[in-house]
């Protein structure tokens, strides 16, 4: 590719718009252009580049010799989309002779409605065997956490599920950025991560004495933690803190009860009901006999509804709570004396500082991208789908199935923010745009210009992916558009070393640069290719 031709505009100036230093040279590279609604419009750089991360995923996964497939249509989540995938695949393959057989496809995605649409990589392995407690995908997933790392991103996370009484387990990668989506706890040591709103931490329990009887109190004014605490003169820790969801999978009204000094993880009480959370009406609050901002679950018919009370309610005493009345509240409330049928449950929100299950240390929290996740299901997926297959011995059984998702946007952006420099990115060799930069400096040199011409015509004409700066610009234009390219290695012909058929060559993902004699050039450069890019 001659940069005379290449679209896309590089910039010398900061966009306003950039909150980070990722979206700062993703724009002033020409790799991507962004409207006020969150379009994205990638340019051939940023094509190249996600191009070559999908390659080098589709290698690490050589050995089932993926194939490509893809769906008319998109379903709305992961979930839905590996069913409907399954669904196509049933009748393809019905032998264990076929398996195991990996399919793939590259998507675009919402996260959410209304959210930039990212680029995933979805793979699906099916195998007949069943691996040992996960050991196969467990050292799949530490072959890809090397790789990533090798690129060069750094800080790099294990988020380890749990290998359930199913079979399942699933884990994931995720890189601590300032471009992060997400927010996520991490242990003192590095062992535990998860994201925030899910992280399972362990918090002192707040002993209040002796359980007490319960005693209605006047408290007016007071639908608030802080005004009820405020008024009765005591911490939020000797509150329980209230909140009402619409429904759950059943359609009971859903109640939720956490310590007045800590809040509710919404993600959390979204798995436990198995659906999305709507805040509930006043009226349907009524409708159970409860009263808004002075609720409790204390004379309530438990039956109507759908109670999680967390482990911080159950392990502190003597609670006030509200007494379903206007501007009355109940003191001394203990759960597993006033309601012992409710088993507590975690749905605390995680804070920083927070000690980890497991002990691992407080919980520091950072913002973070994730990268990819692998998800071994066992037959649960299959058997919903009726997908069966013949044995050896001629009995059918359903294929056992590994989900690979790996965020192809996301890498890119974690690259670029963990390799720059003040001037641009330093992409690795196996994911950059070009693989060489080749510069013709002062072309009015006609020996300058035939060299570089030649140097070019060579690496085309043998494969190697160069990006040849055939401008009659200054060289500082040229460095600083090359800068922002962020292209591994760098040959310069120019007219100052041409005199001793030499050439300049800088390898940008090293920050080192040298003379070559002209002969030795492709030799080098295939060297360094060959090498993986070593020096």
């Amino acid at each position: 590719m001659r940069i005379s031709n290449l679209l896309g505009n590089r910039f010398k100036e900061r966009p306003n718009e950039a909150r980070t230093e990722s979206r700062a040279f993703l724009l002033r590279g020409g790799y991507l252009r962004t409207d006020e609604g969150g379009g994205r419009f990638w340019l051939p750089p940023g094509v190249r580049v996600r191009t070559h991360i999908i390659e080098a995923c589709l290698r690490f996964w050589t050995r089932w010799n993926p194939q490509s497939v893809q769906l008319s249509a998109t379903p709305p989540d992961r979930f839905s989309y590996t069913t409907e995938i399954l669904r196509w695949l049933r009748g393809e393959l019905s032998s264990y002779t076929q398996l195991p057989r990996m399919v793939y496809t590259v998507r675009q995605y919402a996260p959410m409605q209304g959210a930039s649409e990212e680029l995933l990589l979805d793979a699906w392995l099916l195998h007949h065997e069943t691996p040992p407690a996960s050991s196969h995908e467990e050292e799949r997933m530490a072959e890809m956490y090397a790789i990533l790392q090798s690129w060069g991103i750094s800080p790099l996370l294990r988020e380890g599920g749990t290998l359930t009484s199913e079979g399942t387990h699933s884990e994931s990668l995720w890189a601590i950025c300032d471009a992060g989506d997400t927010q996520i706890a991490v242990s003192e040591d590095g062992a535990y991560c998860a994201p925030l709103a899910l992280a399972k931490v362990e918090i002192p329990s707040k002993d209040n004495g002796e359980p007490l009887a319960i005693e209605k109190v006047h408290t007016p004014a007071t639908k608030t933690i802080e005004a009820l605490a405020a008024f009765l003169q005591i911490p939020s820790h000797q509150t329980a803190k209230v909140v009402f969801f619409e429904q759950d999978a059943e359609g009971r009204l859903v109640m939720v009860l956490v310590r007045g000094d800590r809040a509710v993880s919404e993600e959390k009480v979204a798995r436990l009901i198995g659906v999305s959370l709507i805040p509930a009406t006043e009226d349907a609050i009524r409708a159970v006999g409860a009263e808004p901002g002075y609720a409790s679950p204390v004379g309530l018919d438990v039956s109507k509804l759908r109670i999680l009370a967390d482990h911080t309610v159950a392990q502190s005493t003597n609670l006030v709570v509200g007494a379903n009345e206007q501007e009355y509240h109940l003191r001394h409330f203990n759960l597993q004396r006033d309601l012992p049928q409710i088993t507590p449950v975690d749905i605390v929100q995680a804070e920083a500082d927070d000690e980890t299950e497991g002990k691992h240390g407080p919980i520091s929290v950072h913002r973070a991208l994730k990268l990819a996740t692998y998800e071994y299901s066992g037959t649960a997926y299959t058997q919903a789908a009726q997908m069966r297959f013949d044995t050896a011995t001629g009995d059918a059984a359903f294929p056992f199935l590994t989900h690979y998702s790996v965020n192809i946007d996301a890498i890119l952006v974690a690259l670029m923010e963990c390799r720059h420099d003040k001037f641009g990115p330093q992409w690795p060799l196996p994911i950059a745009p070009w693989s060489v930069h080749l510069h013709s400096l002062n072309r009015s040199n006609a020996d300058v210009a035939q060299a570089a011409d030649n140097l070019y015509d060579v690496f085309r004409e043998i494969g190697i992916n160069v990006l040849y700066d055939d401008r009659n610009v200054r060289p500082g234009v040229q460095f600083a558009e090359a800068d922002l390219l962020g292209t591994p290695i760098r040959i310069i012909v120019g007219e100052r070393n041409w005199q001793e058929r030499k050439v300049e060559w800088k390898r940008r993902d090293y920050d080192k640069k040298g003379l070559l004699p002209y002969d030795e050039v492709l030799p080098t450069v295939q060297r360094w290719l060959t090498e993986g890019g070593s020096l």
